[in-house]
Formats: structure tokens, sequence, C-alpha cells
């Protein structure tokens, strides 16, 4: 359509040029000054024809052109008795010549062929060739979308040679979009003469199953392999020193990634299931399966982009950046931990991941990028552990919404609604986490009886044995239950218990619900209630009984109850 518009467009200025001619000849000049009707009316018909077609090449210009065109068919048109002047006539001309040449260079460019010769493949589909520099890069049909008349379909075997005008040429490369769009081929054999795939070589490939890179590779190009939906497992061989940016981008079907242990570039170190740029310990591409190394230090650019099949992944305090578009597009992610280690959100890194519904943003991240989590509209809380609220970039949270209640530490709600007053509801928490937990929950549970607030960072945790067995002390040696202290940093707490009949010895029998007896050389005293614990060795001397003592004859007050004697054996 573009090229039959662009033939006539050359004949009206050809039309116009012969009628401007004739207007100033004797014979012209003898007649009316006047453009004959027949061009005013192709004129609007181009009008029509642009207006149905919408923005093409040069619209802007053709645009102008037209309607200054058309305004000179009404100005001089049949009937008027105004003469032009030379200046106006010569204007024309110009206008006439420029658009002449600029249409008539873009029929020869939209009718430009994309290759130099074409040729049946051992698999029997034609393929398309240019010659370059000797050998010859596959490439397509046509040089803009849709690549093909008829595009390639099943299994596609790519020769290593080919002939043409009795030369034979090496297959040195996979050209850009030399298959784009091809959702009918299965699986390609590429040979090992070719040593670069091209940008969007194999894009959207979507029915492509199988794919094996020859050792010959050197270089994959960006988006070579984007929207291969149906790939499930990729090898990058060790002659690869070169990966473009979301090579395997919306990949929803790669459950495996591997990287040849001989390469020197790349890994996939652990089994991880994706590229790793050794030398910055960089994610460059991962799939629904990765594992994210503790030694990775940035995810990379669009390294997970479209990975609609990932629900989970868990990012390890080793990472310091997370970079553009790294998660955009997950669509099914349900939750996401920002470690401490992430000082930067890069732009769009979680953009349209609709299945996002809690996010946690680690206390060192000082920016959240453009667009960051744009779109994110099933978020229903965010965590932000900074104390200083992170500098926001343009959109970074927009269409999430705003009331949804975000939580952050205590004392920062004026820094929050100074720099994210896209939101409304802040709610300051105390940010130190503290985990109480029974080593065996066959012998008993722990609970968390008080908690650590803004106000008052005291905690109390209590120990309950069940049946047969009995309290002995916590992880951090203290044999007090219940247990209070004071929280100032994220902290774990073990109750561990022992069986009934187990303790070495106790001299006076249980009463007022405390219990007193020796465990591993260490005093055990429980049911305090929070009344004090003094031990003292069979002088009076006060001793330390969270530690263990050596065997003897030991003294235990607990309050203002009796003194109970406590014999510990080694």
């Amino acid at each position: 359509m573009v090229v039959l518009m662009c033939v006539v467009f050359g004949v009206m200025c050809f039309i116009i040029n012969i009628t401007n001619f004739w207007k100033n000849s004797i014979w012209g000049r003898k007649k009316l000054n006047v453009y004959p009707p027949v061009i005013c009316i192709l004129l609007k018909i181009t009008i029509v024809i642009r207006n149905q077609i919408g923005n093409f090449f040069y619209s802007d210009y053709f645009r102008t052109f037209a309607a200054s065109n058309i305004h000179c068919c009404f100005f001089f048109g049949p009937g008027s008795e105004k003469e032009p002047n030379k200046k106006t006539i010569d204007m024309m001309k110009h206008r006439v010549f420029l658009a002449a040449v600029l249409l008539t260079a873009l029929a020869f460019s939209q009718s430009a062929k994309a290759y130099d010769f074409s040729a049946v493949a051992p698999s029997g589909q034609t393929l398309y060739y240019n010659i370059v520099d000797s050998t010859v890069q596959v490439t397509c049909q046509n040089s803009s979308s849709p690549y093909y008349s008829t595009y390639p379909t099943g299994a596609l075997t790519i020769p290593a040679t080919v002939t043409y005008n009795d030369t034979t040429y090496l297959v040195t490369k996979i050209g850009n979009h030399a298959f784009d769009y091809c959702s009918g081929l299965t699986s390609i054999t590429i040979p090992n003469t070719v040593a670069s795939i091209g940008e969007n070589a194999f894009g959207e490939c979507s029915g492509l199953t199988s794919v094996t890179i020859p050792n010959s590779v050197t270089r994959i190009s960006n988006y070579a392999f984007s929207g291969c939906n149906g790939l499930t497992s990729i090898t990058i061989p060790n002659s690869v020193t070169a990966i473009g940016v979301e090579a395997f981008r919306s990949c929803t079907g790669l459950t495996s990634i591997t990287v040849d242990a001989g390469n020197r570039v790349y890994d996939s170190r652990n089994n991880c299931n994706a590229i790793i740029e050794t030398y910055h310990n960089r994610l460059i591409a991962g799939c629904q399966n990765t594992v994210i190394p503790s030694t990775v230090t940035y995810i990379g650019l669009g390294s997970f982009c479209g990975q609609s099949g990932m629900t989970s992944v868990f990012i390890p305090n080793s990472v310091t950046s997370i970079e553009q578009y790294a998660f955009s597009g997950c669509w099914n992610l349900t939750s996401i931990t920002i470690p401490n280690s992430v000082t930067t959100i890069d732009n769009r890194a979680f953009a349209s991941c609709f299945g996002l519904t809690s996010v946690t943003i680690g206390c060192s991240v000082t920016r959240i990028g453009h667009f960051a989590f744009f779109g994110c509209r099933g978020l229903t809380e965010i965590h932000s552990q900074a104390n200083v609220a992170p500098q926001l970039g343009t959109d970074a949270f927009s269409y999430v919404p705003d009331t949804i209640p975000v939580y952050i530490p205590c004392g920062s709600i004026a820094s929050y609604r100074s720099n994210w007053a896209y939101f409304t509801n802040f709610n300051e928490i105390f940010l130190p986490t503290l985990t109480a937990q029974s080593s065996d929950t066959t012998m008993g549970t722990v609970a968390i009886t008080t908690s650590p607030t803004c106000s008052d960072s005291i905690a109390v945790v209590t120990a309950t044995a069940n049946s047969g067995y009995l309290f002995d002390h916590w992880s951090d040696g203290s044999t007090s239950n219940p247990y209070t202290f004071t929280v100032t940093s994220d902290t774990t707490v073990i109750a561990y218990f022992v069986r009934e009949e187990d303790p070495e010895g106790i001299t006076d029998a249980n009463n007022d619900n405390v219990s007193v007896y020796a465990r591993d050389g260490r005093i055990v005293v429980t049911g305090t209630d929070g009344e004090s614990v003094q031990v003292f060795d069979i002088t009076g001397r006060p001793v330390n009984s969270h530690s263990p003592l050596p065997t003897g004859v030991y003294m235990v007050k607990v309050g203002n109850l009796p003194i109970r004697k406590v014999v510990v054996l080694k």
C-alpha cells in the first residue's frame, strides 16, 4: 500500500511540474493561468487515503505539503482572476520537487529487498542470505515486519555452507531478526560455522522447543531468544564471550540454564539455573527455577523480565543492586523481601508484578527508581526498614493503592510523610525482630508474652514443658522462666527441655510452682514469675548459676521463698 501511494504521489508531482511548465509556456500564458481541476481532485483523494492509513513515514511533511497545495488549488482554482506572482510559483516548484525526491526515495526503500540471494535449506525451508566479507549471514526476506511473506515452520537445519553463482560461502552469522516471529519453528540446528547470533534472531519463536548453540558461537546479541516460551532448557557453550541484554527475556518455559564449566566469562555456579557474569558477579539471565547464589552482587538488567512462571525468589544478603527491569512482568510473584545489603532498586525493577501482595524493603535502600513498582496493583502492604525514607523516582508506586498500610521504623514518620507523600497510611513499628522457639516441640513450647514496642523495648518469653518434661535453659544460658530481657537488634531465643526423670538431684520438693534442679553442671530454676534468683556455694559465696559448676552442694534463694539445696554432679 505504501509503495502504491508513493507511485501515485510521484505521478502527481510529475503532473504538477508539467502543469507549471505549461502555465509558463507561450501557450499557457495565452490561456487562464490555473491548475487543472484534476490536480485538485488527486490531492483531495490523497488526503483521504492518508487519513485512512494513519501516520506513516514523513507524514508530518506530507500533511504540510498536501494541505498547502490544496490551498493553492482553491486559491488559483478555475475562475480565479488572481494571478500568482513569480515568487509563489518558484516556491511551489521547490516544494513539489522536494516532495517528489522524498517520496521516490521512500518508494525505492520500501521495495528494496533485505537479502542478496535465497536458497533452500537441507530441511526444506527457503532461507535468505546476505554476503558479508566473503561469508554469508542468514537474514530475513523483508527488511521490516512482516519479515516473511510465508514464515518458515517445522524443524530447521541451517547449512554450514551455501553456494550462489558458483561460489560457496561459509555461514558465519544468524543476522538481526533472521527468524523473528517465526512461531511455527519447532527446533533449530545451528552449524558450528556460526560465530554470532544477532538481535532478535529468534525473537518470539514461541513454538521453538529445542535449540543447540554450537561451540563456535562467541556472541549472543540483545533479545536473541526473547519470547521463546516453548524452550525448557538452554546451555551456553564455553566459546561464548558476550551475551546481550535480555537475551532470554520472557522465556517463560525455561526451567534449566547451564553454562559450560570451561567458559571463562560466564558461569552457572552451584547449579543455580542462571547465567552469571563471573568477573562482576552479576546475574544476567534467570528462570523460574533459579536459586540466586550468595556470591551474586548485582541482579542485572532484565535478568528475570517476563518470567511469569516464577512465584517466589530469595534474594541473598550479598546483593547490593537490583537493576532495571530485573523482575518486571513477573506476574505470579506474590511477595519479595529485599535484603539489608541492597542500596538501589532501579527503574521498573518490579513493574507490572500484578501478583505482588507484600514487599519488604531493607534498611540500606536509599533510592527507588522511576516506575520501580509501577502497576503493582495487588499490593496490600509495604514494609520499609530504612530510618530515612528512600528517594522515590517518578511514579515509583503508580497504580499501587495509596491507602495500603506502610510499616516504617519508629521515629521515621516525618521523613516518610515528606518523601512518600503518595501514601496516606503510615504505621510506625518496632523493627528489630524477636523470634522465640523450642528446641524440640515434642518436649515443650515457647510463647512471646510481651513484645517490644516503639515506646518499650522490653520483651518477655515463656517456655511451657509438655507432660513428662521440664524446662532446662534458654540458648543464651539464662534459666529464668518467664524470661525478661531488652531487645536492641534482631534476636532469637531457643528454649531447651529435658525429661522429668533426668535431673541429677533435687533436695527440696517443688513448692509454690517453683522448680529447682541441676542439669549438665548447671542449676535450673523455673516458675520464678520474675523473682530474683541467687545461688551460693556451701561456704555462702555467690556463684554464677548460668555457667557450669563443679560437683558440690549449692544453696538457691528464690525471692522470699525458703532456701533450697541442690546437688550438682559432674
